[in-house]
């Protein structure tokens, strides 16, 4: 059985998806709004605002499974765990709060001054380490700035490690990326910002791949461009996270 789960709205990915059925040659196809009409199992889901999760719901109601839990699992092999662990062992005793304030694309990435100035309120809370994740070329942004002094970089490149802190962690700071699934897949208290993107196919990215889960706090830009790109995160006042770090901690 191949199951395509992501149909794209533009010809050359279905044409690109084609080729693969006709490579791997699935006694069964399942698919998704069947535009070309060659599924076996057809599912209609539809809705510009319904979280990616749900199309595991519709498959597996399609072929006849009622009794099931659709959670995020990660596994992390122990080398990376020891690493990390390591790397903690330093603050043991404090909490944690992770703070990822970078993305794939600008848009989506928290200004140098929204960045020093969520440390800073942080760093008036007591018994509390930030932790700044990110790729290596993005935190090599803040070389040169005053960081508070509870505040630390990670050097641990990996996303493995990524996960062990975010796991560790009392707090979860995010703009919207994949760090925020993290914090879904360990339930940790999360503070999102999103930007109001509109998906190629034309559906909500803030609702389609929101966190969706009871411990998180998912914020929205103002701008309500709409577009591809959505707001400049950049642009967001940091009152309203502020405002959400002190009733979470």
């Amino acid at each position: 059985m191949l199951i395509d789960f992501c149909q794209g709205p533009y010809l050359i990915d279905n044409l690109i998806c084609l080729n693969l059925y006709k490579i791997f040659k699935p006694k069964y196809l399942v698919g998704f709004n069947d535009v070309f009409n060659i599924f076996d199992i057809p599912i209609k889901h539809g809705g510009d605002k319904t979280h990616f999760s749900k199309r595991l719901s519709a498959f597996l109601t399609a072929i006849g499974i009622s009794d099931y839990k659709i959670k995020y699992t990660v596994e992390i092999p122990s080398k990376y765990r020891e690493e990390t662990e390591a790397f903690l062992e330093q603050f043991k005793g404090e909490k944690i709060i992770c703070l990822n304030p970078f993305a794939s694309a600008k848009n989506r990435d928290f200004s140098l001054d929204q960045i020093i100035g969520i440390a800073k309120h942080l760093s008036e809370k007591v018994n509390v380490r930030i932790i700044l994740i990110g790729e290596p070329y993005q935190l090599r942004r803040l070389k040169n700035k005053t960081l508070p002094g509870n505040m630390v970089i990670n050097t641990l490149n990996n996303f493995f490690c990524a996960a062990c802190i975010v796991q560790s962690s009392e707090l979860v700071i995010s703009t919207d990326t994949a760090i925020v699934h993290l914090a879904n897949a360990y339930n940790k208290k999360l503070i999102c910002l999103y930007n109001n993107r509109v998906l190629a196919d034309g559906a909500h990215n803030n609702f389609v791949w929101g966190p969706n889960y009871d411990n998180a706090i998912q914020l929205f830009t103002r701008g309500e461009k709409e577009t591809l790109e959505g707001d400049c995160v950049g642009d967001f006042d940091i009152s309203d996270i502020i405002y959400n770090i002190d009733r979470c901690l």
